[in-house]
């Protein structure tokens, strides 16, 4: 009887490397996004509360809330609750930015500005001095001829300070500003509105970066099994 060959032991196997992870705490970012989620309800619903309080005038409280509405900001009380609802709606799109409150302010800090410009093209002059005082500016704010208080406190100084065209100039640059940090427009983004070839190298980089390759995918085969039969008669 011929005697049986002994069986070579296989080699072992090269350890797999461990694939890396990025692992994140799930009860953490559910918390997370829960509460941004009720936020943007929240705020929706309040914009819709701002934007029936601006557009109806309503009877007692509700006409007084009108009133000082527009008092406050003149025409600019028309801007909130469009801002608000936008706010609203990146935040339950998950949009990254810091924090919905950090935004608030930023949206407040463009309104505002934009009641000094309307101010200043409209009434000039410092809000709370003379004839221009504060129940002067907050009258001419409810009947939407300023851009009420708020417009007055900034808009007035800087017309004071600069004169109508220095004012403006300052107002519109800050108010660029806000605008882009509230829509998170990057400045290429805005120059290439005005700048045609800006916006054709901005297309053939997104073209490009549409076409890279992807990475190829390595799958890992079981060996045949004749292969195994050859390893096995050697």
């Amino acid at each position: 009887m011929a005697p049986t060959k002994a069986k070579k032991k296989p080699a072992p196997k090269a350890a797999a490397r461990p694939a890396v992870k990025v692992v994140r705490d799930a009860s953490i970012g559910r918390g997370a996004y829960a509460k941004r989620q009720a936020a943007a309800v929240v705020l929706f619903f309040v914009a819709l509360l701002l934007a029936s309080v601006v557009l109806i005038p309503g009877h007692n409280v509700w006409k007084s809330l009108h009133s000082l509405f527009f008092g406050l900001f003149g025409v600019g009380a028309f801007l909130w609750p469009p801002v608000l609802i936008y706010i609203a709606l990146i935040s339950a799109l998950e949009r990254p930015f810091k924090s919905i409150a950090a935004k608030l302010w930023e949206a407040a800090g463009l309104i505002v500005l934009i009641c000094s410009a309307i101010h200043i093209f409209t009434v000039g002059g410092i809000a709370f001095s003379g004839k221009m005082g504060f129940a002067k500016v907050y009258s001419l704010g409810t009947t939407l001829k300023c851009g009420g208080v708020a417009g007055g406190l900034t808009g007035g100084p800087l017309f004071l300070l600069f004169g109508k065209a220095g004012a403006a100039i300052t107002v519109i640059l800050l108010a660029i500003v806000l605008f882009v940090l509230v829509t998170g427009l990057t400045l290429l983004q805005i120059l290439s509105l005005f700048i045609p070839s800006l916006r054709k190298a901005g297309n053939a980089k997104a073209k490009k970066a549409a076409a890279v390759t992807p990475e190829p995918v390595f799958f890992k085969h079981k060996k045949p099994a004749f292969f195994e039969l050859i390893v096995f008669l050697r």
